[in-house]
């Protein structure tokens, strides 16, 4: 069989544009090379931004997540808490996986996981299951794969380091505690149960007790936890420059790039440049839906990565300027219009 659309990687950004291509009309055949359900390094923390789409590709209301409403910052010497613009809600990348993956299958699109994509070359997709013919493929594989073409910068690298913890009645905020070579997230995930996730530098931590004993804060916080999972780690985390199109391949989510965690818009990044590319396909050839994917790719999610990239610049400054740029981010219409500026711009009415 010949498919509209081959699609490597099941991942929020992959299942997105599988599900989309699907009530588009298209032959869609989903490539995964894991299983699911599965534990994935993130900060779990889907924005009031992207959650309307999620359910509307899923139609899982996800009622019995909890609500984040509030962000909280800490360096060593400052904090300071914020009330989110549009409550965001936390999603276990469990929970939300499997759900999308589900609705993928539901949408009559072909899913394969446990399949290994080895060669994409003149419309043939070899996998570990045999070969596919495929009009166009979308790349959904994630920062790192077979397909990646980029160098790795010099220095030590960065790590994404995550585990879930046991916490009595953890507040309804994502906090984010910043150290030097690094920072972690915490945010509740369940009745009692919370998230930890960091980026930090190799030669500053290589395990979660190491961060959580990286900021006096975190480590008196944690002091009565009670971890629940094993411990889960992605490395290297490489920013780089964004490349929506590849070798005649839409990129999407991480693959294209890797936006900076702390802005909490990974996953609506994923979400939405799926949708971006499956509606791109139903303009028909090739080559013109890959000039719009990538001309919306500049207009919606490049300012984005540019603002997220300087806040993250700001924060990795060692203290106090670090301080001194938390005390100026304390400024309500400030950080609202910087975080305002770190979400994907809103799409044109279209189809899906």
């Amino acid at each position: 069989m010949s498919w509209d659309v081959a699609i490597i990687g099941a991942g929020p950004g992959g299942c997105s544009a599988a599900i989309c291509a699907r009530r588009l009309g298209m032959k869609v055949l989903l490539i995964e090379a894991g299983g699911f359900p599965r534990q994935k390094v993130c900060g779990e923390f889907v924005s009031g931004e992207s959650f309307k789409l999620l359910e509307g590709l899923t139609g899982d209301t996800f009622a019995d997540c909890p609500t984040v409403s509030a962000a909280r910052m800490f360096t060593e010497a400052k904090s300071l808490s914020l009330r989110l613009a549009r409550s965001a809600r936390s999603i276990t990348r469990w929970q939300m996986d499997q759900a999308l993956w589900s609705a993928a299958q539901r949408s009559g699109a072909v899913c394969l996981d446990r399949t290994s994509a080895l060669e994409i070359k003149d419309g043939i997709v070899r996998t570990s299951q045999g070969e596919f013919r495929a009009n166009a493929v979308i790349l959904a594989a994630g920062r790192w794969s077979r397909f990646s073409h980029y160098d790795m910068p010099p220095g030590p690298r960065w790590l994404g380091i995550k585990a879930h913890f046991r916490e009595e009645m953890p507040a309804a905020s994502c906090d984010l505690y910043f150290f030097d070579g690094g920072y972690c997230g915490v945010q509740p995930i369940g009745e009692n149960s919370i998230n930890v996730c960091s980026m930090v530098r190799s030669d500053r931590a290589v395990t979660i007790q190491d961060v959580i004993a990286s900021h006096p804060g975190l480590a008196q916080r944690a002091r009565d936890w009670q971890q629940t999972i094993e411990t889960v780690t992605t490395a290297p985390l490489v920013y780089r420059r964004p490349t929506p199109v590849q070798d005649k391949m839409f990129l999407i989510g991480d693959a294209a790039a890797f936006v900076d965690p702390f802005v909490g818009d990974g996953i609506s990044i994923a979400l939405q440049t799926g949708k971006m590319a499956a509606q791109a396909l139903s303009l028909g050839a090739l080559e013109l839906a890959l000039r719009q994917y990538e001309r919306e790719y500049q207009q919606r999610v490049i300012p984005a990565l540019r603002m997220a990239a300087r806040v993250r610049a700001t924060l990795n400054m060692p203290d106090p300027l670090r301080t001194i740029a938390l005390q100026l981010f304390a400024q309500t219409r400030i950080n609202e219009w910087v975080f305002s500026k770190t979400r994907v711009r809103p799409a044109s009415a279209g189809p899906v």
